[in-house]
């Protein structure tokens, strides 16, 4: 037996003893046991028995239209929730036996729950599911927490522990709105919005560095300050000349020919000024529940 494959040999019993020393971690098998429990006592009890849920796949810029599908609500939310149970109990199996789950399970786990909840929300109520503009708003609400993550990840790199992160991104968005306003250019706000969060950001850093103030004091003092000057501003300033100071600047859109009609994939990553479902509500009054639904979903996908 070589050395190399002695040491190999030597070094699996060690890992396993490791695991086994390991203690386990509760946190998600918990959270996913709630979760599934909340998916067959609300959205399977609850939805009525001959109820239908529609979803609407397609819009009207695809290359072709795929019809919408209709599942009976009960059936459907009892079979979506009996999965999540069992991906509950894989957690916690997987927790005992103190090993890791695979990234496929909180996307899976995620993709059921949310499914399941749009077929009670929409379960008796005649209202279609579009499921377009629930990606879409989810991929739109889900941006600042990829930029927020990729922003926490490079300052942890270089030795800064980044909390004014959310007051980086509030800067930037309240500079952006003022200055594409002032300037009647949406590519002017979008270009200030960078230097905004950069100033936050040098200032914890400056704070840091130079007088070795605690990281995450500071970043909390400078998302406290950022909140309180953004409010300020507003309530004193941007409410007093709207017209000035506040005027909605929009950027042109710019779908991608061909890519943009691709049917789901195609308005959803490809065409980003896709006509939503909350234009109905300056049409009708009863049209609030088909925009209620969509949001929700696309917020609870997003986070």
């Amino acid at each position: 037996m070589s050395a190399e494959t002695q040491t190999t040999v030597e070094a699996a019993p060690r890992e396993q003893a490791e695991a086994r020393l390991r203690p386990i971690r509760w946190k998600f098998p918990i959270t996913y046991a709630i979760l599934a429990l909340i998916s067959l006592a609300v959205f399977a009890l609850l939805a009525p028995a001959e109820s239908q849920t529609q979803f609407r796949l397609a819009t009207s810029t695809d290359f072709f239209t795929i019809p919408a599908i209709t599942v009976p609500s009960a059936p459907t939310a009892w079979v979506l929730g009996l999965a999540l149970a069992v991906l509950a109990a894989l957690a916690l199996l997987r927790a005992v036996q103190r090993r890791r789950l695979g990234v496929w399970h909180p996307i899976v786990f995620g993709a059921l729950f949310v499914l399941a909840f749009l077929v009670w929300a929409g379960a008796g109520r005649g209202a279609v599911i579009p499921l377009v503009t629930v990606l879409t708003g989810a991929l739109a609400l889900s941006v600042p927490l990829i930029f927020g993550a990729m922003c926490g990840v490079v300052g942890e790199r270089s030795g800064i522990i980044n909390i004014a992160i959310e007051g980086q991104l509030l800067a930037g968005a309240f500079l952006a709105a003022v200055a594409a306003s002032l300037f009647t250019s949406a590519y002017v706000g979008l270009i200030a919005a960078p230097f905004a969060g950069a100033a936050v950001g040098a200032l914890l850093v400056w704070f840091s560095v130079k007088y070795h103030v605690n990281q995450i004091i500071v970043g909390v003092v400078l998302n406290v300050l950022v909140i309180g000057l953004t409010s300020f501003l507003y309530s004193t300033v941007l409410t007093q000349s709207p017209e000035i100071w506040n005027a909605r600047q929009q950027l042109p859109a710019l779908p991608i020919p061909i890519l943009s009609q691709i049917p789901i994939i195609g308005p959803v990553m490809f065409q980003p000024d896709h006509p939503g479902v909350p234009d109905v509500c300056h049409r009708h009054p009863a049209a609030d529940l088909r925009v209620q639904i969509p949001l929700g979903a696309a917020h609870a996908l997003s986070g």
